[in-house]
C-alpha cells in the first residue's frame, strides 16, 4: 500500500504544481479564454491521485501481486496519464501563447486518452476477476 500512497502523493503534488502553473501562466499572458491548461490539474487529482489510492485500496485486499494482467495494465494506465498531462500541457501553452495547434500534438493526445481509457478498463477487469476469485 505505501507504494500506492507514494504514488497518490506524487500525483497530487503534480496537480498542484500544474493548477498554479495554470494560474500564474495565464496571469502573465493576460488570458481569460477557455484553455486545456486548465484541464491537467484535475485529471492528475482525479485519475491520478484519487484513482490510484482507490486501485492500492482494492489491490491489498484482493492481492492483485502476481496477476499479471493488472500488473501490466496499471503500469500502462500510469504511463498514459502521464503522457495525457503532458500533451493537455504542452496544447494548453500553445493555446493561451496563441500558436497554432500541430496535428501532431491532436494525433498524441487521441492516442493518450484512448490508451488511458482502455489500460483504466483493464485494471477495473481485472479487479472484477479477482473479486469473483475470492468470493
Amino acid at each position: 500500500m505505501k507504494k500506492y500512497i507514494t504514488l497518490s502523493i506524487l500525483y497530487a503534488v503534480l496537480a498542484m504544481a500544474a493548477g498554479i502553473f495554470y494560474r500564474e501562466f495565464t496571469k502573465f499572458f493576460h488570458f481569460t479564454q477557455y484553455t486545456t491548461l486548465s484541464t491537467v490539474h484535475v485529471h492528475l487529482f482525479a485519475l491520478g491521485m484519487i484513482f490510484v489510492l482507490l486501485i492500492g485500496l482494492y489491490r491489498d485486499k484482493l492481492d492483485l501481486k502476481q496477476n499479471k494482467l493488472y500488473t501490466t495494465s496499471f503500469l500502462v494506465y500510469n504511463v498514459f496519464l502521464l503522457f495525457m498531462a503532458l500533451m493537455l500541457l504542452i496544447k494548453g501553452i500553445l493555446q493561451v501563447s496563441g500558436s497554432s495547434i500541430p496535428m501532431l500534438l491532436v494525433i498524441g493526445s487521441g492516442i493518450s486518452h484512448t490508451g488511458l481509457g482502455i489500460s483504466m478498463i483493464l485494471v477495473l477487469l481485472s479487479l472484477l476477476k479477482a473479486s469473483k476469485q475470492n468470493s
